[in-house]
């Protein structure tokens, strides 16, 4: 025992401890007689080596069955926590492969596969609106607001920009890809723009500039759609619900049409990134906005008519 102790070669220890070897006969590495066969004492035949490949094979099926089992019964309690087991559950024993795949439902279509892989929670910033917007109390809904008490006070709220009242969302976002859905269904002018970070520190912001804008509105019994800088969009129907889309490695902002699962229109090749001047660097760091040559994007949503009934809905990210 000392002398296999001393031992440097795990290899050798295992083949010379005899007390690891089965008998070719007891091929059953988990029938309680296979533990009192007699040892082997010599090395390993050709014949042995078949016989423990054959039990290590049938250790990792069993271990594989266990842990397909164990994933079973996981997934199963997740669905019953989620409220989206039926009222008769089935027995963990007739749990099949068609229950499994009903888990995750694979994205049918490109809006599906954002709608599950990038979706992000948008709050609307009360700080950062127009002071004829009104911001519900939860930061999702954003509508006109006739208020004496801002207009008294209009100059300590950011103005519109070019008459146009916007709001920013709270977070902003500097890399990857990320997806958010409005409701526009109640308003008859809105407009939706993703823009950089330093637009939301300027009372006058110029969306024009550095913004990447989807624009709707009433025309009597027409509805129109465009970007601003180009002629009207084509659209199948009057929009509900717009999906925004951004990925900011590539440069692009998509605009999409939930209800239809259509795209509306694209932006690509924007420039999110930029080379900050040193001392426009500067000045922010010390007002306590420092910023970067990978500025972070904002959501920017905008309401205009005279309408006080308008409104614009965060609403959650559809999965169906």
């Amino acid at each position: 025992m000392e002398k296999l102790l001393q031992t440097e070669d795990d290899i050798h220890l295992l083949q010379s401890w005899s007390s690891l070897y089965v008998p070719e006969l007891h091929k059953d590495l988990f029938h309680p007689l296979s533990h009192f066969a007699p040892p082997f004492t010599h090395n390993l035949s050709d014949s042995s080596q078949q016989s423990h490949v054959g039990m290590v094979k049938k250790t990792v099926a069993q271990m594989e069955k266990t842990l397909s089992n164990e994933m079973e019964m996981l997934i199963h309690e997740v669905r019953l926590s989620d409220g989206c087991e039926r009222a008769e559950q089935p027995d963990a024993a007739a749990i099949t492969d068609e229950f499994i795949k009903e888990v995750w439902n694979p994205p049918q279509d490109e809006l599906m596969m954002i709608q599950q892989c990038y979706a992000v929670d948008v709050t609307l910033d009360v700080y950062a609106a127009d002071s004829k917007l009104m911001v519900s109390e939860n930061g999702k809904e954003v509508r006109l607001q006739q208020s004496r008490l801002r207009t008294f006070f209009k100059g300590l709220f950011r103005e519109g920009y070019q008459g146009i009242p916007v709001v920013f969302g709270k977070d902003g976002y500097s890399s990857g890809k990320f997806y958010y859905e409005v409701r526009v269904s109640g308003s008859t002018g809105w407009m939706l723009t993703v823009v950089k970070e330093s637009l939301k520190y300027e009372m006058t912001p110029d969306i024009d500039k550095v913004g990447w804008k989807l624009i709707g509105h009433s025309l009597g019994d027409d509805f129109c759609v465009h970007t601003g800088n180009s002629g009207p969009l084509f659209v199948r129907q009057r929009l509900q619900t717009v999906g925004v889309f951004v990925d900011y490695e590539k440069g692009e902002v998509s605009f999409y049409d939930v209800d239809t699962r259509t795209l509306i229109y694209s932006y690509t090749g924007c420039a999110f990134t930029e080379t900050v001047p040193a001392a426009k660097a500067f000045l922010y760091s010390m007002a306590g906005f420092p910023l970067s040559g990978r500025p972070k994007l904002y959501p920017v949503f905008s309401i205009f008519g005279e309408d006080p009934n308008n409104v614009l809905v965060i609403t959650p990210v559809g999965r169906a």
